[in-house]
């Protein structure tokens, strides 16, 4: 039967649903099923669903849709329905005007959702219901945001429905994003306890790749929903249960063994992450426990030290908060090192880095160059360079910790770094203007304290300025450029003529009259350089174009 013919067929069923009088007694039953069943087969080709009758009847067929669920009393009617909704999800396969359609019907998109949360217990019918509504938001985002406001129903089902839960699993992980549900702790948790059954049961699974699906799913929709800044974690009791419950799932993946297993493990330690990292959460209540983990010498689960760490540090916000967690344990840094034998999994290197910046200062400092200790921060180091070009947020981790580190050495401390392969790990790494930046603090700390050092490789690399220098470059390397000319003016003219005169332009093009700090620091630093410059002229002969330029500067 063709399209019109099945379309006609169906016209007294649409009709009686809208005037809502549908009675349905085995005859017009089984007829209306059969003709339901014909355009769902024919809604299989796209011609079909791009059709002219298609676009103009689906909004009758989702009206009928409507009735139908808001009846289901009624003897027959979640029959046609089940039937109805499989020629709705057919119609908006690949197809964007129906989709429009029915995502604009925002009251059916409801009901079918309050049928999922109201009646958890059936499963054919919900599993159809699934089944349109992931079809309506596949590869489709703004179809996505526009029903995302059911997402906590699918949230409620998932947590309640002892059937599977694999098709609102999948839904879910398309309307998280748009966090369109209660910012409630209580969704993490009831998530998170759904995540840790379906872990614990992976033997009732008979098909492997759903079992691992379906943890990957999980887990990706609890990262997603913890880094929504909306919780409040004020309360520290849900605080700890979230992350103890989170800590836990941890120490049972560890023992599981399936497809993408790293994916899961990695979702679940941003979770720990991310709730740490909101701004109501206060971590002091966690700080015990954290410390007694990273003093655990039987506490190999890299993910737990490094989720500890994070916790943590986070909890340390000034000086005060610093010296409270070292007074609960002196040797933390010391413990924290030796846990760097755990880390398999870079992602891990987060939390520790985080750690040790919060606790750097002038009485923690020497604790990385003590004699056992250094080697570990050295393998640190390397690795992190490493594995920047992998994962972009380690850098500035690196950075913020390295920045903090160095500014505190002292000789000692200095004569070890230079000695070491840090210099080259951080040199040999792509090239970038962080990096460069912990190159130039500890150019700055060598010049001064290790005059005889070899500092070549290290300008060569922080002075080559392919193009104009960026902005937040120019306040540090200026600074360190008038170091230089201080205690080495021979060695950084005769190797680095071309930067200064590449750097005194730059700074030169700021307009004198900027109100912009940084601006202003620049310009200070710049008169600086020239007038040693101009200084050094009187001695000995500068390049001309570099007395010029500096000449310039100096009278801006």
């Amino acid at each position: 039967m063709d399209l019109e013919h099945v379309l006609f067929g169906l016209s007294p069923f649409v009709n009686d649903c809208e005037e809502k009088k549908l009675n349905v007694d085995n005859v017009y039953r089984d007829s209306y099923l059969k003709l339901l069943d014909q355009l769902a087969v024919l809604l299989r080709n796209p011609e079909t669903r791009n059709h002219e009758l298609i676009h103009s009847n689906l909004n009758k067929f989702i009206g009928a849709g409507d009735y139908l669920i808001l009846n289901l009393d009624n003897t027959g009617y979640e029959e046609l329905l089940m039937e109805l909704i499989r020629v709705l999800a057919n119609a908006i396969a690949d197809n964007v005007v129906n989709r429009e359609l029915l995502a604009s019907n925002t009251q059916f998109i409801k009901n079918l959702a309050d049928h999922l949360e109201e009646h958890p217990e059936e499963e054919s019918l919900n599993e159809r219901i699934l089944i349109l509504l992931k079809n309506l938001v596949i590869d489709s985002p703004d179809s996505a945001k526009e029903i995302s406001f059911i997402s906590q129903q699918v949230i409620d089902y998932i947590s309640i429905t002892k059937n599977d839960i694999f098709a609102a699993v999948d839904l879910l992980t398309d309307l998280v994003k748009c966090m369109n549900y209660k910012a409630d702790p209580q969704v993490i948790e009831s998530l998170s306890i759904r995540l840790y059954k379906v872990l614990e049961n992976q033997s009732n699974f008979d098909d492997e790749d759903e079992f691992s699906e379906l943890a990957v799913s999980l887990s990706t929709i609890l990262e997603d929903i913890t880094v929504n800044p909306k919780f409040n974690f004020n309360d520290e009791v849900i605080e700890q249960i979230l992350q103890a419950r989170f800590a836990d799932t941890l120490r049972l993946l560890a023992k599981l063994e399936f497809q993408n297993k790293l994916m899961a493990r990695r979702r679940i330690f941003a979770s720990i992450g991310n709730i740490s990292a909101n701004l109501s959460t206060s971590n002091k209540s966690l700080r015990e426990v954290s410390i007694q983990i990273i003093k655990d010498q039987n506490e190999q689960n890299g993910y737990i030290v490094s989720a500890a760490s994070t916790i943590l540090g986070n909890s340390i916000s000034s000086a005060a908060d610093r010296n409270e967690v070292l007074d609960q344990e002196p040797q933390l840094v010391d413990f924290l090192l030796l846990k760097y034998n755990c880390l398999i999994d870079p992602i891990q290197f987060q939390g520790i880095l985080h750690l040790l910046k919060t606790l750097m200062s002038i009485d923690t400092v020497g604790s990385l160059f003590a004699e056992k200790n250094f080697k570990i921060f050295v393998l640190l180091i390397e690795a992190t360079v490493r594995n920047s070009k992998y994962y972009t947020n380690f850098t500035s981790l690196l950075v913020a910790f390295l920045k903090k580190t160095f500014v505190l050495m002292n000789k000692s401390n200095v004569t070890k770094i230079i000695e070491s392969d840090i210099p080259q790990n951080i040199i040999a790494a792509d090239s970038n203007v962080e990096l460069n930046t912990i190159l130039l603090l500890l150019l700055n700390k060598v010049v001064i304290y290790l005059p005889n050092a070899d500092i070549k490789p290290i300008t060569t690399k922080v002075l080559t300025f392919k193009d104009n220098i960026p902005a937040s470059y120019l306040f540090e390397v200026t600074k360190t450029i008038g170091v230089l000319l201080q205690h080495k003016p021979d060695f950084t003219l005769e190797n680095h003529t071309s930067s200064l005169l590449t750097l005194l332009t730059t700074v030169n093009s700021i307009d004198s009259k900027s109100t912009d700090n940084s601006a202003k620091s620049v310009l200070n630093n710049g008169r600086y350089i020239a007038g040693s410059l101009l200084t050094i002229h009187k001695t000995k002969p500068i390049d001309a174009d570099l007395f010029a330029i500096a000449d310039k500067v100096l009278r801006k």
